[in-house]
């Protein structure tokens, strides 16, 4: 179990050490060089498949990757991604990615059965901007759920 709990903390690593060099790039308004890391970076962490998964549906990608903290971390990726389109003025790649990210933020709740990805956290903060209806019932139907959970108990 320990060296399990190593793997995901290295993943998670990876993730995090990828996003801080892009949102560096980002904020020094070299969003040429954020999008070049960017594409680096889904096939570093994510194997040659990387730049695939990065568009295929959620549907596809699910079918590709199980494991709640691959599926957790391609979606913070896609959504860091999805701020450098918007900042380089592409608002419509930008809504696609942060659906698309949220949705994968969704699936890796729904299979983080431990809390290992702490899934639930990245779906907090992936919903901001993204328009509910734009999702599918299943996913609409889950965030429901995460809302009722977040509601302080009344007395």
């Amino acid at each position: 179990m320990l060296h399990e709990k190593d793997v995901i903390l290295r993943e998670i690593e990876r993730i995090v050490a990828a996003i801080a060099r892009i949102l560096q790039l980002k904020q020094h308004d070299d969003l040429d060089g954020a999008l070049e890391v960017i594409q680096h970076s889904y096939t570093e962490l994510f194997g040659p498949l990387g730049e695939f998964l990065a568009q295929a549906d959620v549907v596809t990608v699910t079918q590709l990757i199980t494991d709640p903290v691959q599926l957790a971390g391609l979606a913070r990726l896609l959504r860091v991604e999805a701020t450098v389109r918007e900042s380089a003025g592409d608002s419509a790649a930008a809504d696609t990615m942060k659906r698309r990210s949220l949705e994968l933020a969704v699936e890796a709740f729904r299979r983080d059965v431990n809390g290992i990805a702490d899934a639930r956290h990245v779906v907090v903060q992936l919903r901001d901007g993204v328009a509910e209806e734009s999702l599918s019932r299943e996913h609409r139907e889950v965030l429901r759920e995460l809302a009722k959970d977040e509601e302080p108990a009344s007395e």
